[in-house]
């Protein structure tokens, strides 16, 4: 028999003996809780009382015993079956361990599943059942103790007298004592009597009084005498107050009970874990008796989820799989050298193995090599760099190390530290396409790391940097490999590159004796953690973060470690196993660390840079001081007031407070700070009470502090506890501390309000009593996020409720219960706003008291993640190399200056909106009415031209707060509408700075006359002339400067040109950069002429023709140039004004006025005015064109016209009449003003005006025209209606029915769109191909060309093509129809003519038949017109894209007035 067999049957043996004695245990408990009354009757909490229903912890005992005996029995059979060396055997042997395995795990569950009951409902319980069942049965007879027959008040009486105890504690969640609770239900012995004759109502059951044999009680279910002896007096025990009563039992019988309990739960456990840890170790020590022989050890491993097999390399060489499932063990590879290490590639595609000889192996999980390579080659890789002499050191500046440094050799050593065992690493890159490998070269005596590729070449191979360290970690993203370096006394962490060279390394903290056994990237490449152990064996590891470029180190952990992973998804989650054989899981998460005055602390080791972004925005590494601890710091937070608490990674503690006086003498230090030395006495006594309080509650994972109050959550051997820590001048204490039933993921806190959120993402709310009561929102809805949130923060904004942000993982933004983003990558708290950054590199704004996101936003760098508010303005943002911004978003600013309008700080809101470059038009737009009632306030408080000017530069009629700034606007927008905003409001400023102060404002005064929507520069200069004529030169010359900046300087010299002020033009023309030799002579020349007609000049050399023509106009002598001048410039309607009526003057501008008329085809007018200048033959030429017969015979019978002329006027305008179908007025020219009848009736003929031509028959007895011209027109108006009301019904009925074919179309296609179920699966097809066609489509050019513009015309013409088939057919059928509605109702007056004649020339039947047609045509009109525009096609949408077209299709929609088509007015009855 092997050592191994013997090991093994030693260990049966010993699990043996240790199952009997568990077994042995469980029973006599299972005895004891079977028998004792209190167990019995004190352990049902949940159920009522059945004395022989067995309880959870009896099934716990009996599961256990039952186990216990079957799992002696399998050790038996396994000793016999491992001699044996059945194989088969063995594994129905674990096979049947695996089943008494589930047994004991059951006993487990219900074990615990006991405890949880008794703890959280056993006092509530015990109290309830004293109540109940604590009756009028316990007596005292004869001074002595009478045994009540009912079970639970025996059990009552047992517990009292076994423990010496009274009653219990108030309620199960106070977990002080006290006895006094026997008031509440004192009702339920009062009772109680003794002897005969004496009753009393006493305060205590008789069996808490303190008996002389009290310890004597029955222990079985049968006995119920106890007669045991009370106190001598018995009123000194029951009637007699507590504090005064020293005959009682004041201990509470609570605990003991409890503890009684529990004792008997715990021994449950505790041989139901202990059987189970043997059957495990059984399990474990059953192994193949040939897989480990010797000195063999596992070099490395890899579990294949895919096979669910277990690959292991070992130091002799052997390569096995170990087939989970079968339970198989198979060797799948072997070298003689042996294996220094193996590692699997990240996708377990390919395995990297180094052979005790140096040869890297690189095989698939086939276990096929690939590639077989001597490490320790001459070959660099082919990704070395190539050095050709450039940038050599001796051309290189070297600072103050001076030039001898260009020729100073740097001597690097080599070998290994003690602590490495030359034992090769290989770390593999994230993508799996490159591997580092750090393997000792002998020849060289130190360590190398070379770089491969996936097909195993050497890509390059590292620069000596010196003694290099064994660990080694190649960086997921990036082509850096992470690798330690000690040398000159210095312990660095070095990066190498893909090529070889060293890029970056920093200092590790801690001893130089230190060194490091592992190093590891998380996921995402921010932390890098490193486990470090120093001489004396105790190791930490050390979690380290880049920001800057500069290193910290933010975690250390105190553990013995064996194996450090990262977790693959989540990258902040570490999972440890250690030395003990302990597993823990650490959930990292990134926290800002700010109090609410703008202050943010960082830790960095043992130092905590702290800085007031109040004062300074100053980036990491930099701060504005250091405070020194004595370890790394693990935990920070504030409190109120600047109070700062530290944890560092030993549980010590360190409170600081960083506000007053203080706060500039810590600013200017950067070295070092220690406590205050007016509080260091205090601090010391109670820090060191408060370390070993924190201690005793295990690793406190979240922390939060408020004034002389902390709260933390803890865990201490997998128990999570709420502790509540209260803290005074010189002590410190812990009020309470709760188990928790759920992992807690973070603490929020505002001032003492603290929120608690667990892992199921439920928000308890932390009363004073330290008690968890669910979080409600402003709906009374208890707080639960969807998803779990590892930031959160509480804030309060004006008068609203507590609000709760937080923010998930999976960047999700929840305000209480509404989810606001998806997307959200940060954000913080402002005191009006939640500002939070998104994927989309955006800022965006959550409104504190609507709590919806706000219709703004701003750009940020990509990457950008907000950090603090340090004010009510801004906003500080992190890049992501680690810099800082701080900006000042618009709505957080426009809070803050709506704040100071509405405090009518107006200074103060023009020279923030002056600094930061926001429109002033916001100070009028805010509230006009308050601005305009506060114009005073508003000039007092500036007090300065300057801002003043800057208010009224950006004025304009745009109302900011609809535009611009409309966002924060949306709900309390007031009325600016009110007229010209612009002079309204200078017009009121201008009112208010003269009578303020008119020296002080002169030059605002000034703008307001430029600033208007008319400019009113005449006025300024008036101003300044004003100045200057008072002798005040020197204000007026500042004064024409000011102007000649807000007006072009040739604006400004022709307005003062035009003020005719010849000293005001020659100042304005001296500041501008004209010529004197231009305008000197022209002002010469026109000081020479008279002063009326110097005026004209002046104004028409201003092309002020309006105002020159005046002052021509009064010059008579020089008419023929005011008449040019009048032509020149079109001013005949302005001229007329000026000259009299009937003048000779007058007369020729009339002329001229009518030709002008006459050219622009302004006929009637120019008749007009040549009638008003008695040029009645040109008014007579003048109506003929415009037809206005009548002003034309009016004319020339003022002319003088015979009647020959008059004839021959009235036949030429007759003519133009009947072109115009004018037939009534032709044929009146013509009878009255040409004495022609029958010309007149032979025109009404024509025109088919059948009563005025009878007229004029009767009127002039020329009936003969009734055979020889009238019938004959009749019949062809006749034929004409008729022929024409047929072809309106055939196309009427033609294209309804071409309508109704074309719906029945529509109709079938859009239901086999819908239950077609080849075309549905082919939607994406078609999707995909129209996406395609639209891609393809590009731009040919901006250029427009006369064939577009004809083809866009014919496209136009063609849209409503009634062609069949074609895209828009169905709404030209429906305007065809239309036009046909419109024309039937057009015929109407012409039918209704027609008719009377009809009848009145005797043609009857004809009559009938025109009315029969059109009354018929009429009928199927009104019929069709549900048909038409029925309910379908009024709703149908458009498909068209112009805008043109879609108006005249909504106008299709509208249907015709039916009423028109039933009026029968116009019929004849009385045919």
């Amino acid at each position: 028999m092997t050592r191994r067999h013997k090991a093994f049957l030693l260990i049966q043996i010993c699990c043996f003996i240790a199952v009997i004695v568990t077994a042995s245990l469980a029973i006599d408990a299972l005895r004891t809780t079977r028998s004792d009354l209190v167990i019995k009757i004190f352990s049902f909490t949940k159920v009522e009382i059945n004395y022989d229903k067995l309880t959870l912890l009896n099934f716990a005992l009996i599961f256990n015993i039952i186990g216990s005996f079957a799992m002696n029995l399998l050790s038996l059979f396994g000793i016999h079956f491992a001699n044996r060396n059945k194989v088969r055997a063995l594994e129905a042997y674990i096979i049947c361990q695996n089943v008494v395995f589930i047994l004991h795990s059951t006993s487990i569950i219900l074990a615990s599943l006991y405890h949880a009951n008794i703890s959280e409902g056993l006092g509530v319980a015990m109290h309830s059942r004293m109540g109940t069942y604590y009756r009028n049965k316990s007596m005292i007879l004869k001074n002595r103790l009478s045994w009540a027959r009912d079970e639970v008040s025996q059990a009552w009486d047992i517990a009292h007298l076994r423990y010496q105890c009274c009653g219990l504690r108030i309620s199960s969640s106070n977990p002080r004592t006290n006895p006094m609770a026997f008031y509440i239900c004192r009702s339920a012995w009062g009772k109680s009597t003794t002897d005969k004759n004496e009753s009393f109502i006493p305060k205590f059951p008789p069996s808490c009084c303190k008996a002389k044999n009290g310890g004597a009680y029955p222990k079985i279910k049968d006995s119920f005498k106890l007669e045991i002896e009370a106190v001598n007096d018995w009123k000194s025990c029951l009637l007699v107050d507590y504090e005064d009563n020293n005959n009682i039992n004041k201990d509470s019988c609570y605990k003991p009970i409890a503890n009684l309990l529990e004792t008997y739960t715990k021994m449950a456990l505790g041989c139901s874990v202990i059987n189970s840890s043997l059957q495990i170790i059984n399990q474990i020590t059953l192994r193949e008796i040939d897989f480990l022989n010797g000195d063999e050890n596992v070099v490395g491993i890899e579990y294949l989820p895919d096979q669910q097999s277990l690959c292991a390399a070992t130091n002799k060489g052997h390569l096995f799989l170990w087939r989970v499932v079968e339970r198989d063990f198979e060797q799948v590879g072997a070298v003689e050298s042996g294996f220094e290490t193996m590692e699997w590639s990240p996708d377990q595609e390919l395995i990297a193995l180094v052979t005790g000889d140096l040869t890297l192996i690189l095989m698939t999980r086939d276990f096929e090599v690939l590639s077989e390579q001597i490490i320790n080659s001459e070959s660099e890789g082919e990704g070395q760099l190539i050095t050709v002499g450039w940038g050599k050191k001796a051309t290189q500046f070297h600072g103050s190390e001076g030039k001898q440094a260009a020729t100073a050799k740097l001597e690097l050593e080599g070998g290994l530290r003690s602590t490495d065992n030359s034992t090769s690493q290989i770390s593999w890159k994230a993508n799996g396409e490159m591997f580092a490998l750090s393997c000792f070269n002998k020849e060289l005596n130190r360590r190398q790391i070379r770089i491969w590729s996936r097909e195993g070449q050497l890509f390059s191979c590292n620069e000596h940097v010196g003694p290099i360290e064994q660990a080694l970690s190649y960086k997921p993203s990036g082509n850096l490999v992470a690798t330690s370096l000690h040398y000159r006394g210095k312990h660095e962490v070095i990066f190498i590159e893909k090529n070889g060279l060293q890029h970056g390394s920093f200092t590790i903290f801690g001893d130089k004796d230190d060194y490091i056994k592992q190093m590891s990237w998380n996921v995402d490449s921010t932390v890098l953690a490193l486990v470090v152990s120093n001489s004396n064996g105790n190791e930490r590891v050390y979690l380290y973060t880049s920001s800057n470029y500069h290193w910290c180190l933010k975690q250390v952990i105190n553990k013995p470690v064996t194996k450090l992973i990262w977790d693959p998804e989540d990258a902040m989650i570490l999972h440890i196993v250690t030395s003990n054989g302990d597993y823990v899981r650490y959930i990292w998460r990134w926290i800002i660390s700010s109090s609410v005055n703008g202050t943010c602390a960082v830790i960095d080791g043992d130092l905590l840079k702290v800085t007031n972004f109040q004062d300074a925005i100053i980036p990491p590494p930099m701060c504005s001081f250091i405070i020194k601890m004595e370890n790394p710091v693990s935990m920070v937070c504030f409190g109120d007031d600047d109070e700062l608490l530290a944890v560092d990674c030993w549980g010590k503690v360190i409170i600081h407070s960083i506000k007053g006086s203080n706060k500039n003498e810590i600013f200017k230090q950067t070295s070092k700070l220690s406590l205050d030395q007016g509080k260091s006495e205090k601090l010391t006594k109670y820090c060191s009470k408060l370390v070993q309080l924190l201690n005793n509650l295990g690793t406190v994972c979240h922390i939060t502090f408020h004034r002389h109050t902390i709260v933390c959550v803890s865990c201490k051997y997998g128990e999570r506890l709420l502790n509540k820590i209260e803290i005074r001048d010189d002590f410190a204490e812990t009020i309470s501390s709760k188990s928790l039933d759920h992992d807690v993921v973070c603490l929020a806190s505002l001032n003492s309000f603290v929120a608690l959120q667990k892992n199921d993402g439920t928000v308890w709310k932390i009363d004073n009593d330290n008690l968890l009561e669910p979080m409600k929102d402003e709906n009374g809805l208890n707080i639960q996020f969807s998803d779990v949130c590892q930031q959160m923060s509480l804030c309060k904004f004006k008068n609203a409720e507590i609000l709760l942000i937080g923010l998930s993982k999976r960047h999700k933004l929840f305000v209480n219960n509404q989810q606001l983003s998806d997307c959200c990558t940060s954000f913080t708290v402002n005191q009006n706003f939640v500002v939070f950054t998104t994927h989309q590199h955006v800022m965006k704004f959550i409104d504190g008291e609507t709590t919806k996101v706000m219709d703004m936003e701003r750009r940020l760098e990509r990457g950008s993640s907000a950090i603090i508010s340090p004010s009510d303005t801004s906003v500080v943002l992190q890049m992501p190399r680690g810099n800082l911004e701080c900006i000042h978003p618009r709505p957080l600013f426009l809070t803050s200056v709506r704040g100071l309008l509405n405090r009518t700080e107006y200074f103060k809101a023009i020279t923030l909106m002056r600094k930061h470059r926001i429109n002033m038009n916001l100070i009028y737009d805010h509230d006009p009415v308050m601005f305009m009632n506060n114009l005073d306030q508003f000039v007092h408080q500036v007090n300065s031209s300057t801002l003043i000017n800057l208010f009224l530069a950006d004025l304009n009629e745009q109302n900011v707060t609809k535009t611009m700034y409309h966002f924060m606007y949306i709900s309390d927008r007031k009325n600016t509408e009110s007229g010209c905003k612009v002079d309204l409001i200078c017009d009121a400023l201008r009112g208010k700075m003269t009578k303020i102060d008119f020296d002080k404002f002169l030059l605002s005064i000034l703008t307001t006359f430029i600033k208007k929507s008319k400019r009113e520069v005449e006025k300024a200069l008036l101003l300044i002339k004003r100045l200057q004529d008072e002798g005040d030169k020197s204000r007026a010359e500042q004064a024409l400067k000011h102007l000649l900046f807000l007006v072009d300087v040739n604006e400004l010299y022709d307005v003062a040109l035009g003020l005719y002020d010849f000293q005001l033009v020659l100042k304005v023309a001296e500041k501008s950069q004209k010529d004197p030799k231009e305008y000197i002579p022209f002002l010469k020349e026109l000081q020479q002429l008279d002063e009326v007609y110097r005026r004209f000049v002046i104004n028409k050399h201003l092309k002020r023709h309006k105002e020159a023509l005046p002052y021509i106009c009064q010059c008579i002598d020089k008419f023929e140039e005011c008449l040019e001048f009048i032509s020149e410039h079109s001013l005949y309607a302005e001229a007329l004004r000026y000259f009299k009526a009937g003048s000779k003057e007058f007369e020729n501008v009339c002329l001229r006025y009518g030709k002008y008329l006459f050219e622009k085809k302004k006929y009637d007018q120019a008749g007009l005015i040549y009638v008003k200048g008695g040029h009645y033959e040109d008014s007579i030429i003048a109506y003929e064109k415009c037809s206005l017969w009548r002003e034309a015979i009016s004319s020339a019978t003022k002319s003088g016209y015979n009647p020959q002329e008059m004839a021959l006027l009235s036949r030429r305008l007759s003519e133009t009449l009947k072109k115009q179908r004018k037939f009534i007025e032709a044929a009146i020219l013509i009878e009255q003003y040409a004495g022609d009848c029958e010309g007149a009736i032979e025109v009404l003929i024509e025109g088919r005006c059948w009563q005025e031509a009878t007229r004029i028959m009767h009127k002039h007895n020329r009936l003969d025209f009734i055979q020889t011209h009238l019938n004959d027109a009749v019949l062809e108006a006749f034929r004409s209606i008729n022929s024409t009301l047929d072809d309106l019904r055939s196309n009427f009925e033609r294209n309804l029915n071409r309508l109704c074919v074309v719906r029945e179309e529509k109709k079938k296609r859009a239901a086999e769109l819908l239950y077609d179920e080849e075309d549905v699966g082919n939607a994406d097809v078609y999707s995909d191909t129209s996406s395609v066609m639209t891609g393809s489509v590009t731009s040919g050019g901006t250029r427009s060309s006369g064939k577009s513009t004809r083809s866009r015309k014919k496209k136009e013409r063609k849209l409503w093509s009634l062609r069949e088939g074609s895209v828009y057919e169905h709404a030209a059928l429906v305007d065809a129809l239309r036009s046909i509605y419109s024309e039937a109702i057009e015929y109407k007056t012409d039918v209704t003519d027609l008719l009377r004649i009809l009848f009145s020339t005797d043609m009857l039947d004809e009559a009938r038949n025109v009315s029969a047609k059109y009354g018929g045509l009429l009928d199927i009109l009104a019929l069709s017109i549900s048909v038409i525009w029925n309910v379908e096609f009024c709703l149908e949408a458009s498909n068209f894209e112009d805008e043109r077209h879609i108006r005249e299709f909504c106008a299709l929609k509208v249907a015709p007035d039916i009423a028109a088509y039933k009026d029968m007015s116009w019929q004849i009855e009385i045919m």
